[in-house]
């Protein structure tokens, strides 16, 4: 069947409620008292729990020069405070969020070299396994429930070969420190942000949890996923997202010994996880992406401009008979922002939209190359995230 897209009703207009978040340069941080207080708000609370030892403040011309003295090799690096305003679009709405991160792509030894780091890391676990807990706890007699670690990095220590020291920006200095120090460093103990390895020592810090703790067992072949044979529990692990489905009563063991061990966010039933929404009922699973398929359709309007002129389709593959030869080699409008245009799409492909998952890996080898029929095909599947909401995926049992 051709599919042209001439050959359907143009869409209406589209209307997206984004929720933006502005990024503050350091000037602009530094000049807003707002800001300020958010990043330091945000460092009292890395110093409650630990996060770095002030009682280990020194120059850093002296440190460098102690570990030296010793033959000792440590690591050195600065750590940056960063601010972002939530809700942007709506001046009423507007909130700070202040940010402490480690800055992980200058990292220094002592001599002045590049830091070596180890070959430790994390995997985390896949969209297939996620689907197949869901499934199990949609199961009779099964629940599923849901639960966020509260800044898991941080919950982690650092165990980094070398000891590792940290310059912090003056704004995060105490009041004892001004006038004493230039450059003062303190060691850093827990796996922050931006470190390099520090998503690496959460997931050994859970994992160690999980199976050492509390008798879970991995299961071969799927990544931080985990059955506890006495509970019948599944649980499924993506970065700080816990997932974990089993009888109520076994629910209830396990986040009540997860929780002695893990601060988390409330346990809750499933709803949002990495991005769907899930509709559990009558053993039926809807998963509702519409609000980020909205977003995706706002990229490609402001990438594309406001002169495009969205059809209707019925099917994301376009008929060769649409695509003319000459189209082939006249450079595309959005080459620039193609790139960044799919990876939107691939996301809720991946997710819930498998109907596009060919389109969208068959531009992906044109990226390089990015045509006028490229974005034929690229429309046709941004318009049908548009008409997204009759064309979800279904678990159902």
């Amino acid at each position: 069947m051709n599919i042209g897209m001439s050959a359907f009703d143009p869409l209406p207009p589209v209307s997206v409620l984004a929720t933006i978040h502005k990024l503050l340069t350091r000037k602009e941080m530094l000049a807003d008292p707002q800001a300020v207080d958010a990043v330091r708000n945000e460092a009292e609370s890395m110093r409650a729990m630990q996060v770095w030892d002030d009682d280990s403040v020194m120059e850093k011309s002296d440190r460098i020069g102690e570990a030296r003295s010793r033959n000792q090799t440590i690591h050195m690096a600065d750590l940056m405070s960063i601010c972002s305003i939530k809700f942007w679009e709506t001046p009423s709405k507007r909130k700070h969020k202040g940010r402490v991160v480690f800055r992980g792509d200058n990292v220094r030894d002592n001599w002045g070299g590049a830091a070596q780091f180890g070959n430790l890391y994390s995997t985390p676990t896949n969209i297939q396994a996620i689907n197949i807990a869901i499934y199990f706890g949609m199961l009779t007699g099964n629940v599923i429930r849901v639960a966020d670690a509260y800044k898991a990095y941080l919950q982690a220590m650092l165990l980094a070969d070398a000891d590792t020291f940290v310059t912090l920006p003056p704004e995060l200095w105490k009041d004892s420190w001004h006038g004493r120090y230039k450059q003062p460093t303190v060691r850093l103990l827990r796996a922050l942000y931006g470190h390099p390895r520090a998503g690496a020592f959460w997931d050994l810090h859970l994992r160690q949890l999980l199976q050492g703790d509390m008798g879970l067992v991995p299961v071969d072949g799927h990544p931080s996923v985990y059955f506890h044979a006495t509970w019948h529990l599944l649980v499924v692990v993506y970065v700080d997202d816990i997932l974990a489905a089993g009888p109520l009563e076994s629910q209830n063991q396990f986040w009540a010994a997860l929780q002695t061990q893990v601060q988390l966010d409330d346990v809750e039933e499933l709803s949002q996880f990495l991005g769907p929404f899930h509709h559990l009922e009558s053993g039926d699973c809807r998963l509702d992406m519409i609000d980020y398929c909205k977003e995706a359709v706002s990229l490609y309007l402001d990438v594309a401009g406001p002169k495009i002129n969205l059809r209707k389709v019925s099917t994301p593959y376009v008929s060769e008979g649409i695509l003319n030869q000459q189209d082939y080699e006249v450079t595309g409008e959005i080459t620039m922002k193609a790139s960044s245009v799919l990876m939107k799409l691939l996301w809720v492909c991946r997710l819930c939209r498998p109907d596009l998952a060919f389109c969208i890996s068959m531009l992906a080898g044109q990226v390089s190359k990015w045509n006028r029929n490229c974005e034929t095909i690229v429309q046709t599947c941004v318009v049908l995230e548009f008409n997204a909401q009759p064309l979800h995926a279904h678990q159902s049992i």
